[in-house]
């Protein structure tokens, strides 16, 4: 989890990229990692709706990646990880030993 000078540097670049966003296209995967791993669950999960309406590549890491464990535990993450494709235990890569 990201300290508070590592949460205000991330606020700032998520607000820059959600400007350059309205001017032109940016990769759905980058704000949606931002935010979830600031726990700003309804901001993650609209950029991760873009992410697999856009067939972005982050969609096949969604099982193994860390940076998703705010998340993790909500309901539509699991659709996610269905709607992608992926074992449905979308937590077995990280616990294993």
């Amino acid at each position: 989890m990201p300290g508070a000078i590592h949460k205000g540097a991330l606020r700032n670049w998520i607000n820059e990229w959600e400007k350059r966003s309205r001017r032109q296209y940016v990769p759905s995967f980058m704000p949606a990692f931002v935010y979830a791993s600031l726990g700003a669950k309804e901001d993650a999960f609209r950029w991760l709706e873009k992410a697999y309406t856009e067939h972005s590549w982050c969609m096949l890491y969604l099982n193994q990646s860390l940076v998703w464990d705010p998340i993790r535990s909500d309901p539509r993450f699991a659709e996610y990880v269905r709607k992608a494709g992926l074992p449905e235990d979308h937590g077995q890569y990280l616990r294993q030993p």
